[in-house]
């Protein structure tokens, strides 16, 4: 089955709370490097997803700057790559999951 998964900026306030998130949400092997390349790595393989939806991505901007954008980066090219629906929200969006 396809996963849909929310990235909540908000939870987001470093690197290591990143890659901590992104662990757990994405349930990434435990091989997993904890940097972007091998994150690339990991999802541009994953037949499984079916939509990212980003939420809050201006305060995560905020809080990681161009870390924050080559991870956008990476969720484009996914979404170009692997059919994976993305949806960036600046701020949360209605009906927003907790």
């Amino acid at each position: 089955m396809k996963r849909k998964i929310l990235v909540n900026g908000k939870k987001i306030h470093d690197k290591t709370d990143l890659h901590d998130y992104l662990i757990k949400q994405f349930n990434l092997p435990s091989y997993y490097g904890r940097n972007l390349d091998a994150l690339w790595d990991v999802l541009s393989t994953n037949r499984n997803l079916k939509k990212i939806t980003v939420i809050h991505a201006g305060y995560l901007d905020t809080k990681l700057g161009e870390y924050c954008k080559s991870l956008l980066n990476i969720f484009i090219e996914l979404s170009a790559i692997n059919d994976v629906e993305l949806l960036i929200f600046k701020e949360g969006r209605k009906n927003e999951t907790k």
